[in-house]
């Protein structure tokens, strides 16, 4: 079979996986997943921009009151329980709760007090917002639930476009389409990452946009075409800077790269120029398509995120956040990044056994290892492109642990679900590393080692760790396992899930098969 039909074959797993991801994982269990919707119900109903001090509507905050909320909420609105206590309740009040919960809409809102909760993700740049807006627009007349879940579906959707823009990226890096399809068939098994996109939120966009960014500027830098490549470089920023504002470390990165190129090439002045006028047009495009975001945001609030710390920290100098940067506990800092970033479950605040966190830390160590002495990053563009993106993307990540650090009195406030953005950037840098360390001969067996090791990951954590306590059970072959569709459409009951169930075990074999087969196929990686 073409590889195209086993990479579209991988693609279909990867929807399959996150669509039962979407439909197990209770409402609101993913991080500020209600914050996020009701945004983007908010402009469903024709609001362009959403001020940062909006309110979130009735029927979320009615959600709020009848569901079950997640432990790991920072805050819960009255009348609200959590799971632990939603199991605690007569059988009698749960059925209430839960069936009020199903038919839920806009216009069953009477007898309760909604309340008045900040839809607090509003300071977020607004174009996944806008894309999820228009199908909720459509979906107006349905309830709540249904609203939630098709938002989620197409959240994965969206993500869903980086297994092709992916693997264009690892075949330029690696120029091995063997490889490069078996590091696709490895990132689309991965739990941690599926988990973060069966929410509402931006992260989906963020993984797309990150990963056709990191492509654009590896393409440009193998060949500058300034009415084609430069474009799509500044379009692709442009989206970033409209998606996350962590996208705004791409912008010194990019600097760096331009303005080492222009130091290369200074004695051609007219390479030098024209690299330079490179520069200039992709800024331009860039920032004439999200830059009115950032002035807005400084307009407003005298920031330029605009984000809830940043807010508070207006009035802190440099001198101040260099003191604190000097206070943190980075070693429990990273910690905590990399083991939320590697698995973590939702707002429930659960994580797996030390020892797997401490085996993915133990691969990490050799990757490192390997790449700084292959130093395959001075040989390759490519390779130095993507290490400069993530190296400041991670300096952006540790800005936000010092304002998390100053603004709560924690190091460990920090999660590292922002990561999977770059999730791409971190497979490439680390089979950088690891096959500098491993004889060529054995690099196809290695990383099918892994496919597999992630595929078994995802069924351990799944079934022994995530849904036994959603489901409030100890064994899921029990009836109790029933309690995943408490909160969901009523169009997906019991037997639906089953049949997602079975879905998910053969797109999982399926994937790890096409990763096999094309794997076995190519005599040297």
């Amino acid at each position: 079979m073409p590889l195209r039909r086993w990479l579209i074959l991988v693609w279909l797993c990867f929807f399959i996986r996150g669509l039962f991801y979407c439909t197990v994982w209770p409402l609101w269990e993913g991080f500020d997943e209600w914050a996020h919707f009701g945004v983007a119900q908010n402009m469903s109903t024709g609001q362009l921009i959403i001020d940062r001090n909006a309110m979130a509507s009735d029927t979320v905050n009615i959600s709020l009151q009848l569901a079950a909320v997640p432990r790991g909420m920072t805050s819960i609105s009255s009348g609200s329980v959590t799971r632990e206590q939603y199991w605690d309740l007569p059988v009698e009040e749960r059925m209430r709760r839960d069936n009020a919960l199903r038919i839920l809409d806009s216009k069953k809102t009477d007898g309760y007090s909604p309340g008045l909760t900040p839809a607090y993700e509003a300071s977020q740049p607004p174009l996944y917002y806008w894309l999820i807006a228009i199908p909720l627009r459509l979906l107006r007349s349905s309830t709540l639930v249904s609203q939630v879940w098709f938002a989620r579906v197409l959240t994965v959707a969206m993500a869903s476009i980086s297994i092709f823009l992916g693997f264009l990226l690892s075949r330029k890096v690696f120029e091995n389409e063997s490889l490069a399809f078996g590091m696709t068939a490895l990132i689309g098994l991965m739990p941690g990452l599926a988990i973060d996109l069966a929410r509402v939120s931006n992260e989906g966009l963020g993984l797309a946009v990150g990963t056709g960014l990191l492509l654009a500027v590896c393409r440009w830098i193998e060949k500058p075409q300034l009415y084609a490549r430069t474009i799509i470089v500044g379009i692709s920023l442009g989206l970033g800077l409209l998606t996350k504002a962590y996208f705004l470390t791409a912008l010194p990165a990019l600097l760096v790269l331009f303005v080492g190129l222009i130091w290369q090439h200074r004695k051609d002045s007219g390479r030098a120029r024209e690299y330079a006028t490179h520069a200039a047009v992709a800024f331009a495009i860039a920032l004439g398509m999200g830059g009115w975001w950032y002035l807005r945001n400084i307009a407003q609030t005298g920031t330029l995120s605009g984000l809830d710390e940043a807010l508070m920290l207006r009035g802190i100098g440099f001198a101040e956040k260099l003191d604190a940067a000097v206070r943190v506990d980075w070693y429990a800092a990273i910690d905590t990044v990399l083991l939320s970033h590697i698995w973590y479950s939702g707002w429930s605040l659960f994580a797996l056994r030390r020892s797997i966190y401490r085996m993915f830390y133990y691969f990490f160590f050799v990757a490192t290892c390997g790449f700084v002495g292959s130093r395959q990053f001075l040989r390759s563009s490519s390779v130095l492109c993507i290490l400069v993106l993530y190296g400041f993307f991670w300096l952006g990540q540790g800005y936000q642990i010092v304002m998390l650090f100053i603004s709560k009195s924690t190091s460990v406030a920090m999660g590292g679900w922002y990561l999977h953005s770059m999730i791409w950037a971190e497979v490439i840098l680390f089979m950088v590393g690891i096959f500098a360390v491993v004889p060529t001969r054995f690099r196809k067996y290695l990383l099918m080692t892994f496919i597999v090791a992630m595929a078994g990951l995802d069924i351990y954590s799944l079934h022994f760790v995530s849904l036994p306590y959603y489901a409030h059970t100890q064994r899921l072959v029990s009836s109790d396992v029933f309690h995943l569709v408490i909160d969901k459409p009523q169009f997906l009951g019991s037997s639906g899930l089953i049949f997602l169930w079975v879905l998910l075990f053969l797109s999982t074999g399926l994937t790890v098969f096409a990763g096999f087969n094309v794997l076995r196929r190519t005599d040297c990686l």
